[in-house]
């Protein structure tokens, strides 16, 4: 079986619709069964596809890529489901023969929520924006995705519930679920200490995800415990916090190991997003051995709330209820250990890697059969 993840437009390696990909193709390393398709990305994710010693190639144009591919002659091409990837799907279909893969993360048109954001804290340019947002017809960009998603040979979700999301309200049909994979290598134990007095706060990745009220209300109830608030996430938000409180430590452009000793070292992980298809953080957090605490929504559901690895609630007034208890230890606490082993089980590179072998190969075998 041959594997090419297209990787396009991206700049990060740990942010973004990369993330899965690269890590899915380091757990690969060696096999000779995958490579990565770097499709005009910046300088700082070539050089850690390098460092990770992946098989890959760097393209800058449409005309190339395409034959890079068709040369190739994969078995499947698997990229995401943003705009320009799904853009070029025909081009690969045609001229590669190639099966097309779909691994959906962004939800293109239901992630158009900005009715939902909390847009208080933010600039007057970007709260016009988000604003006028609400007013563009996004039913022309759903039945273009809808119709793109359906034609492609495989779609695979990245939780259960963007899986029930696509089927619910776009009606195509999932094949399975992958979780995108944590580098458990990466982010495990660093330094943990017996009686911990740091808390994590994530302000979440998009401008108005986190509700501010509620962030305020967390870092009130937190600093009359007199634990240390390290927040990491929105710029905007914690500019906006710290504002309110300069008692608060903000890490900007943190990296992964900054980030896991951040993590071991603290009593808990707060995450007031409402909006997760997946959510990394929390994941991220109890491979570390760090429970979360997070709204009972979403990916966060079935990462945190249906295993009971952490808290999940469902009104504000239950989330700082919850925290409060945390913060006293009036609650009991899940066993680092367990949510390792948890987290090493379910979401790990090797975990992910296996799902997604399973997957790819009943469909290989089902083309066969036809």
């Amino acid at each position: 079986m041959k594997i090419v993840f297209l990787v396009a437009e991206q700049n990060k390696p740990h942010e973004g619709v990369a993330r899965p990909f690269l890590n899915l193709a380091s757990g690969m390393r060696g096999t000779e069964m995958a490579w990565v398709a770097l499709f005009r990305c910046g300088p700082k994710i070539i050089n850690h596809v390098n460092e990770l010693d992946i098989s890959s190639c760097v393209l800058n144009s449409k005309s190339e890529l395409v034959k890079e591919i068709e040369d190739r002659q994969p078995d499947f091409v698997i990229c995401d489901d943003t705009f320009l990837n799904l853009g070029m799907l025909s081009s690969f279909k045609k001229k590669a023969r190639a099966n097309i893969v779909v691994y959906v993360q962004v939800l293109y048109g239901v992630h158009a929520i900005s009715g939902c954001f909390d847009l208080s804290y933010l600039a007057i340019k970007e709260k016009t924006i988000f604003s006028l947002s609400r007013f563009i017809p996004f039913s022309f960009l759903i039945r273009k995705y809808n119709k793109v998603l359906n034609n492609c040979d495989t779609v695979i979700a990245n939780s259960n519930a963007t899986a029930s999301i696509l089927q619910t309200f776009y009606g195509v049909n999932v094949h399975g679920v992958v979780y995108p994979p944590i580098d458990t290598e990466v982010f495990k134990p660093i330094g943990r200490t017996i009686n911990p007095r740091d808390i994590m706060l994530y302000l979440g990745s998009h401008a108005g995800d986190t509700q501010v009220n509620l962030a305020t209300g967390i870092v009130d109830k937190i600093q009359n415990e007199n634990y240390t608030i390290n927040l990491f996430g929105s710029k905007k938000l914690a500019m906006f916090l710290k504002e309110k409180c300069s008692k608060l430590n903000y890490y900007t452009d943190i990296e992964d190991k900054q980030l896991a000793s951040l993590y071991s070292q603290s009593l808990l992980t707060v995450c007031p997003q409402r909006w997760e298809t997946f959510g990394y953080v929390p994941v991220e957090s109890m491979t570390c051995g760090t429970p979360s605490l997070v709204f009972n929504t979403m990916g966060l559901q079935e990462t945190v709330g249906l295993n009971k690895v952490g808290w999940a609630v469902n009104s504000d007034e239950e989330f700082l209820s919850t925290l409060d208890s945390i913060l006293k230890y009036e609650c009991r606490f899940p066993s680092s250990n367990a949510l390792r082993k948890y987290a090493m089980n379910n979401f790990s590179i090797k975990a992910s890697v296996n799902q997604l072998l399973r997957l790819l190969t009943s469909r290989l075998k089902r083309q066969q059969k036809s």
